[in-house]
């Protein structure tokens, strides 16, 4: 609508994925999974946004986050772009090997990098039609002291008589998801984390629901990108410093060197 594509160019660096019928391969410089010079040769551990709602054990994360890490070029570097793979997965051929990208991760991570760093940027759109979410009188009152948490977030939130919830605004990503599960986890995470220090649990149910909030609104497996679409994508994860794994943990990317390939194909 006119409204949506109004409040969408509020956004100084969000991904569109605009229509765009053409889909060709292309070629351009490398928007870089790039890691920064002078590569630690061990990894700190993971931060804690890595490991919100990890199912992948610490372990796991760090040794793919490593592999990435030390496998990804130091500099933008000529590349193809081959498409989509799957629906799935972005295929990049470069000079050192062939690149899968997670397209779902990697537009989870900007999105979270987004809703925690440049918030400001982000529009809010008032839904049609509220969205009445059931909440039963104890989640209501565990959630009631708590709904500036979602006031903060862009989610207009508020009681509906003695069951309900009624939602009359969100952010533009999230318009069309139904947010009835990340409420019942909200609760889960007060409930959870209700022991800690304030400044402990505020930080992390605020980063538990930026990546809740980044996994909801981003692409799927399953969707069928544009060649803009994808190209866009590539360029808004480089532009993240968190760009090797989702906010969950989760690689975005993986690198099969040329040797690897040669090798699987008995040419070395």
């Amino acid at each position: 609508t006119t409204l949506e594509k109004g409040v969408s160019q509020q956004i100084k660096r969000e991904v569109s994925f605009a229509r765009f019928t053409p889909e060709v391969m292309s070629t351009a410089p490398f928007p870089s999974f790039a890691s920064p010079p002078h590569q630690p040769t061990h990894m700190p551990p993971p931060s804690m946004e890595q490991q919100i709602a990890s199912p992948i054990p610490r372990q796991e994360q760090q040794t793919a986050i490593a592999a990435q890490t030390t496998a990804i070029p130091k500099a933008a570097e000529p590349y193809t772009l081959i498409g989509q793979f799957n629906k799935t997965y972005l295929l990049i051929e470069q000079e050192e090997g062939l690149y899968l990208i997670d397209q779902h991760a990697a537009h989870e991570r900007i999105l979270y990098e987004l809703f925690a760093h440049r918030f400001e940027d982000v529009p809010t759109i008032q839904l049609m039609f509220p969205q009445l979410i059931p909440c039963n009188k104890d989640d209501l009152a565990i959630l009631e002291p708590h709904l500036p948490l979602f006031h903060e977030h862009g989610i207009a939130i508020e009681p509906f008589g003695k069951d309900q919830l009624m939602i009359q605004s969100t952010p533009v990503h999230l318009k069309n998801a139904p947010l009835d599960e990340l409420i019942k986890q909200v609760v889960g995470w007060i409930q959870e984390y209700s022991s800690v220090d304030k400044e402990t649990f505020i930080k992390t149910v605020h980063d538990k629901l930026r990546a809740q909030m980044a996994c909801k609104a981003a692409v799927k497996a399953g969707d069928k990108l544009s060649n803009e679409q994808m190209q866009e994508l590539l360029s808004d994860l480089y532009e993240c410093p968190n760009r090797f794994s989702c906010p969950h943990g989760r690689p975005t990317g993986w690198l099969f060197s040329l040797p690897e390939i040669e090798r699987k194909f008995r040419r070395r």
